[in-house]
């Protein structure tokens, strides 16, 4: 991508996004940083489709202040920064708004690699929900629901039979995300929700990253979340 049309998707990514701690400034540049330490790589991914990945990881979260869906809502900025002029160089449009149109529920799951639209926005997911696993989830989870009891005393005792099943087998999350989501409004049904789709994304691209640093770097951040996990389960029995 063009030097000049980086600048400009930072400019336009700092007009909107502002310095919010859960999905502003920050937190593109955390998941920007897994783009190109995954681009060092050499991926066999298109120059064109490799750009568009770049583009979408900057501009998918626009739309976070506006009400409703935000991938929805990032969608209409970017097709009125388009129309405007402000934006004409991106390339591969339509795979960036399929990308970012999809980042919060997940694309179509499947294997043809020749649709740039997919691989696009597999790629974005994943490097978007590495932001929501590991170190920096719990913080960055927290943030977002502030307003909302972690353990919520309707359902508690589920709730740490869910932990124990999670902290003997944390292969065992993808089971029992659904169940976590009846806890959608907590913080580990957030974060087992970004663990599960990252996962089953990451076995459905695997023949493009091959053993790449994205694994590696999503086994770890599987152990941290066991942590936290372990720390939950204290506290919960505490409370």
């Amino acid at each position: 991508m063009k030097k000049e049309l980086r600048n400009k998707l930072w400019e336009i990514a700092g007009r909107y996004l502002g310095d919010d701690k859960a999905h502003g400034l920050s937190h593109i540049r955390r998941v920007y940083n897994v783009f190109l330490e995954f681009k060092k790589e050499n991926p066999p991914i298109k120059k064109d489709i490799m750009d568009a990945i770049e583009a979408s990881v900057i501009l998918h979260d626009l739309g976070r202040k506006a009400k409703g869906n935000h991938a929805l809502e990032s969608v209409k900025i970017i097709k009125k920064l388009v129309k405007r002029g402000e934006l004409a160089d991106l390339p591969d449009l339509d795979s960036i708004l399929y990308a970012i149109s999809v980042h919060n529920v997940g694309p179509k799951i499947k294997k043809d690699f020749s649709d740039s639209k997919f691989v696009c926005a597999s790629f974005l997911i994943i490097f978007d929900h590495m932001d929501g696993i590991g170190a920096i989830a719990p913080y960055r989870n927290i943030e977002l629901f502030l307003d909302y009891d972690i353990f919520p005393d309707k359902g508690k005792a589920e709730f740490k039979k869910i932990f124990d099943r999670c902290l003997k087998d944390p292969e065992s999350i993808d089971t029992e995300s659904k169940k976590m989501q009846r806890f959608k409004k907590s913080v580990l049904g957030q974060m087992a929700f970004n663990y599960t789709v990252t996962g089953r994304i990451l076995k459905r691209v695997d023949s493009l990253i091959k053993g790449s640093l994205l694994e590696k770097e999503y086994r770890k951040r599987r152990e941290l979340l066991r942590e936290y996990l372990i720390c939950l389960k204290k506290e919960a029995e505490n409370s």
